[in-house]
């Protein structure tokens, strides 16, 4: 310890008027080589914070630019829904306004939907007219109803009665028997009845 000089009683007074604290010199270097540390410690992990930041940066890039491709393509998606839900509109207008061939009618509308624009905006049935007032050999009578799509336009038949019964037969005789040839013949009747 630092001792205080004889001729004074107390410790020396600092500039604002306060007694200084007397610090053993050991502590002193103590203080000091702990200041030291904790300044490295500081600096280090300053740099791991910029390291950490820079690679945050990277990948919020990556982020931000993953971010704006999923957003072309769902535009992309949106646009192509609501061309789609036009033809879809388009297609059933056509077949109302009596197109014989409502996949060749179809072609030709489209490139017409194409040619306007925004497909949002077509009047579908008037486009339909047009197309079928155009090019008349594509047109038929007119329907008020529009059959279900993707349907057979003649629906169900039933078999022919002769045929039926053959085919019971040889189902009866084919279950009995277990030859292929016997199952053969009864799934050739069948696809003919």
């Amino acid at each position: 310890m630092t001792e205080i000089p004889a001729d004074h009683d107390s410790a020396p007074e600092g500039p604002d008027g306060r007694q200084t604290k007397l610090v053993d010199v050991r502590e002193s270097i103590r203080y000091r080589r702990r200041a030291q540390q904790a300044e490295e410690r500081c600096q280090a992990l300053e740099a791991e914070l910029d390291t950490l930041r820079q690679g945050h940066s990277g990948e919020s890039e990556q982020t931000r630019a993953a971010l704006a491709d999923e957003r072309t393509r769902r535009e992309a998606l949106e646009q192509q829904l609501v061309t789609l839900d036009a033809e879809r509109r388009l297609e059933r207008e056509l077949i109302r306004a009596g197109a014989r061939d409502p996949e060749t009618a179809m072609l030709v509308a489209r490139q017409r939907l194409a040619a306007r624009g925004d497909p949002a905006d077509v009047d579908a049935e008037g486009l339909a007219r047009e197309v079928l007032e155009e090019k008349p050999y594509l047109r038929t009578a007119v329907r008020d109803e529009v059959p279900p799509l993707g349907r057979s336009a003649r629906g169900a038949q039933a078999p022919a009665a002769g045929r039926r019964h053959r085919a019971e037969k040889l189902a009866t005789v084919a279950r009995a028997s277990g030859r292929r040839a016997d199952i053969v013949e009864y799934m050739r009747a069948r696809r003919q009845g």
